[in-house]
């Protein structure tokens, strides 16, 4: 690689950095308003932060929804983020809606901090619990401790990310099927 190609391809790396971080900042103090703790917000931002990887690709299918969760029959193929939605009898975190064709999968992200979680026996009890239960309902649930969330937010936005695209992608497979 020349000397000229190599400059270029730091400039465009520096400006995408410049923007994540103005994004991550901007998502950071958006949280504040609807998350209930510092973890939260990173996560939140971190989350937001993927919607300018797809900037370019316009296909991927991300929608951070500024309202409510509701069940519904009736979205748009993609993937909408909640937080602090409600679920069966539970508040989660976050809630990730995938919907193809009408038929949808969830993903229930929970934060873990020290203050609420793991801290005594009961309250482990109580996480892996609901986890069981929502599982059984079909939910599939991600669950990061605080100390993930600091040490690589981005990291963890990733598997979230991976998670929700194959889910995405299993639920066109499985309408191909179908129609077959």
């Amino acid at each position: 690689m020349s000397a000229s190609e190599d400059a270029k391809i730091r400039a465009i790396a520096d400006d995408w950095a410049a923007q994540a971080r103005e994004h991550f900042m901007v998502n950071y103090d958006l949280g504040k308003g609807s998350c209930e703790s510092p973890i939260e917000r990173v996560l939140f931002a971190a989350l937001c932060c993927l919607t300018l990887r797809y900037e370019y690709e316009p296909d991927q299918p991300w929608d951070l929804s500024e309202h409510p969760y509701e069940p519904s029959t009736n979205k748009k193929n993609g993937i909408w983020l909640y937080h602090q939605a409600k679920i069966l009898d539970y508040r989660v975190d976050f809630l990730l809606e995938v919907w193809w064709k009408k038929q949808v999968q969830l993903i229930v992200i929970e934060c873990d901090g020290h203050d609420f979680h793991e801290r005594t026996k009961k309250q482990v009890a109580h996480d892996r619990s609901r986890d069981r239960e929502m599982t059984m309902e079909g939910l599939k649930v991600l669950r990061f401790t605080g100390a993930e969330i600091w040490a690589d937010a981005i990291m963890c936005a990733d598997t979230i990310d991976v998670a929700s695209l194959d889910l995405y992608r299993t639920v066109q497979k499985q309408e191909r099927e179908r129609a077959e």
